[in-house]
């Protein structure tokens, strides 16, 4: 999956022109694909000029420009309740300090990895600057809860390419 993937992203940058090996001070053209894990074992295939922060159960990833960040937070799913009250947990629990709530909208299904999971946009009432899309993921014995966080014209121009390293997401199986 992590290969049709990769692929897929250079056939569009090859027929956009965005690696064209002439363009030398492309990101996108001098940019490798590499796979980082976490000490936990959970992992991403990212670009390398993308930081990574590895604290307890989350593990970071941070654009270079510092416009978007992924968060994978791991749960033990046993005394975490169904996988539907932790999608209400953690959503409830992203709410900005400045929110009163989240615009209503609607779970929809996603594969991370090779995995079933699923994804919801979650807009703050009043509006922010910032957009976040929280996914879910049921890995048997684990959840994990992604959170991808940018600002409003970052999502904007670059929300599918975030969203295309959140689904090379690989979490632990046991």
């Amino acid at each position: 999956m992590a290969r049709l993937l990769l692929i897929t992203c250079l056939a569009v940058c090859a027929t956009m022109g965005g690696c064209d090996r002439a363009k030398k001070e492309s990101a996108v053209g001098t940019d490798t694909y590499v796979k980082v894990t976490s000490h936990l074992g959970n992992s991403f295939v990212t670009p390398s000029q993308w930081t990574t922060t590895d604290k307890g159960d989350t593990f970071s990833l941070t654009s270079p420009d510092g416009q978007a960040i992924i968060h994978a937070i791991m749960f033990t799913a046993q005394g975490s309740g169904s996988i539907k009250e932790f999608r209400q947990t953690m959503a409830s629990g992203l709410l900005p300090k400045e929110a009163t709530a989240w615009k209503a909208s609607d779970w929809t299904s996603i594969k991370l990895g090779e995995r079933d999971a699923e994804k919801r946009d979650l807009i703050p009432v009043p509006e922010s600057h910032q957009q976040w899309r929280l996914y879910v993921l049921d890995n048997g014995r684990f959840y994990y809860a992604i959170v991808l966080n940018a600002s409003n014209t970052a999502m904007t121009l670059n929300g599918g390419f975030y969203e295309n390293i959140v689904r090379t997401f690989n979490g632990v199986r046991e």
